[in-house]
This record gives structure tokens, C-alpha cells and sequence, in this order.
């Protein structure tokens, strides 16, 4: 995370240090440390009953945890005890899962990274996220001796809070998406580039206006192995069908009111996700939904461990 460059959250700067020009004045907010923990995985092993060795499990990554301490600076104890409430108030959990309760306030904390490898990343800097809720709201010690003063002192304070992600993977901000046609489309192949070094989950959100949906309609999907059918039924109400990898579930909403319909994907491989690989893999699909509405897509972020 480059501490140099804007790191945002719910609309909040929480690098956004400026010093006024012709003079030492400070203000703002400024990151100064972030603790990038690893991630432990999750298995179990075990002594193999009557034998020597042992049995191990799967395994999975648990959950990552984003240390993050900064300082906030005022020209004057007002303006920095203002600062200091917007501070909580975009860091407190409980206004996060209020601004996006079906995330249950997992919302992206966005920020820039350097790279050498231009070739892939002309500007040679990275913009990613990773989506977190705050474990708590942030902590501030404030100092008799050092945060006394008149009303008109200028004032600083430092700041520390714990993030905890909604899963272990870093995304990039900007989205690959794939338009998926209105008309029948028995066959096409598309390339997907997945530019992290992390398979990247998929997201499908195919839509009808009212009276469109009028017969059983399929879609297929095959990619890295994976190999995925939808059937739906038919209906004149409007009604949209998401589908999300990370979630592992598939939603069918008809006439607005949404229903799990996990029935209606089905798998022809071991595989039961569609996940985009690091690097660059061929994707094929074919659908007989037509007319979907304008929108219908397939789409991801590249991803990082």
C-alpha cells in the first residue's frame, strides 16, 4: 500500500494531509503505518489412526486482518475535533453495514501500489482494493501537556484502527466485463485476463424486461475447467438472475421480489465455481435467453493473494 498516494473509504481521505501554501500549517488526515498481516490457512492434520503419517485436510485462507494508524492535524482545535468526528463516523462499523446492509458493510478500502512491470501496467502504479468493515471504531489518545492550548492552537493527534476483510483476496479497482448479447448466442469465446497472481471470482447478471422471459431459457458457461448451466423457467414479470462466485449462490428475482434458487445451476464437472486462473484463459458460453435486457454481463476483478 503506498502511503504516499489517496487511501479511501466510505468517501473519507484518509490520506488527505495538505500543508498551506507560504506557511507550516497542517491539515488533514494522514496514514503513517499499515500492518499488512498474512493470512493463516485453515485445515486440520491429525495422527492417521492405526498407521504412521497423519491425515490432513483442505485447505482454505481464514480471514485477513488490515492494522491501520495514522494522525489527524487542525489549524485550530475546532477544526480538528470536526475532523476527528468524520473520522469516526466513516470508521464506525456500524454506519458501514447501514451504508450497504446486503454487503453487510464490507465496502472497499481503495488504494495505489507501485509496479516495474509497465508492460502490463503502463502508469506504473496499481489501483486496488480490498473490502473491510471496521472491527471497531477508531482509537485517539489525547495528551494533558500536548493536546492543551487555547481554542485558536493549532492541533494534532494520532489515531489507530483494525479492519477485518471480507475475504482474503485484493482486487483491483477497475472492473473486466463481458456484455453478454440481447439475441441468441448458440456459441461465442471470449478472453478473460485475470492480471493478479489469485483466481478471481465471477459474477453473472442476466436481466428481462416484463413479458421477455416468455419460455424456459438456458445459458452455459464454460471456463478453467468449470462447466455450469442455467435454466430458468418462464415468466411475463420482469426478472433478473445474479449469480456470484465469492458467494457461492444464484438468485432469481421475478417481479421484484428475489428467491435462493440454487436449483437452477447445475454443474457438469467437479469444479461447481467459476473462477478466472491468474493469467490469460479462454472463456465459452452460449445462451438461449433472448431478448435479454441491455446490461446482461459477466464480470470480475483480477485478484491477489
Amino acid at each position: 500500500m503506498d502511503l504516499t498516494r489517496t487511501i479511501g473509504y466510505r468517501g473519507f481521505d484518509l490520506n488527505s494531509l495538505t500543508l498551506n501554501a507560504g506557511s507550516n500549517d497542517a491539515v488533514g488526515c494522514e496514514v503513517k503505518r499499515v500492518e499488512w498481516q498474512g493470512v493463516p490457512g485453515v485445515g486440520y492434520d491429525e495422527k492417521r489412526a492405526m498407521s504412521d503419517g497423519h491425515d490432513f485436510s483442505d485447505v482454505y485462507l481464514s480471514k485477513r486482518m488490515l492494522g491501520m494508524g495514522g494522525a489527524l492535524y487542525g489549524r485550530n482545535r475546532g477544526e480538528f475535533y470536526d475532523l476527528w468526528q468524520a473520522l469516526v463516523t466513516a470508521l464506525t462499523p456500524t454506519n458501514a453495514y447501514n451504508a450497504s446492509p446486503g454487503d453487510r458493510g464490507f465496502l472497499p478500502l481503495d488504494f495505489w501500489v507501485p509496479t516495474a512491470d509497465k508492460a502490463v501496467w503502463p502508469s506504473g502504479q496499481i489501483h486496488k482494493l480490498i473490502y473491510v468493515r471496521p472491527a471497531a471504531q477508531p482509537s485517539i489518545t489525547f495528551i494533558s501537556d500536548a493536546s492543551g492550548g487555547k481554542d485558536q492552537d493549532a492541533l494534532a493527534a494520532t489515531w489507530d484502527v483494525v479492519f477485518e476483510a471480507r475475504d482474503p483476496r485484493v482486487y483491483a479497482y477497475d472492473l473486466t466485463t463481458i456484455l453478454i448479447p440481447s439475441a441468441h448466442t448458440p456459441s461465442a469465446t471470449v478472453t478473460l485476463v485475470n492480471k493478479g497472481d489469485y483466481p478471481a471470482p465471477v459474477n453473472i447478471q442476466l436481466s428481462w424486461t416484463a413479458g421477455n422471459r416468455n419460455r424456459v431459457s438456458a445459458m452455459r458457461v464454460v471456463l478453467a475447467g468449470a462447466d455450469a448451466t442455467i435454466l430458468v423457467g418462464a415468466t411475463t414479470k420482469a426478472a433478473m438472475v445474479e449469480y456470484s462466485a465469492a458467494e457461492r449462490l444464484i438468485t432469481d428475482t421475478v417481479g421484484g421480489v428475489e428467491a435462493l434458487r440454487m436449483d437452477i445451476m447445475t454443474w457438469k464437472t467437479a469444479k461447481t465455481a467459476l473462477y478466472v486462473p491468474p493469467g490469460s484463459h479462454s472463456m465459452l458460453y452460449g445462451h438461449y435467453m433472448h431478448p435479454l435486457a441491455a446490461g446482461s454481463r459477466l464480470w470480475f476483478r483480477s485478484s491477489w493473494a
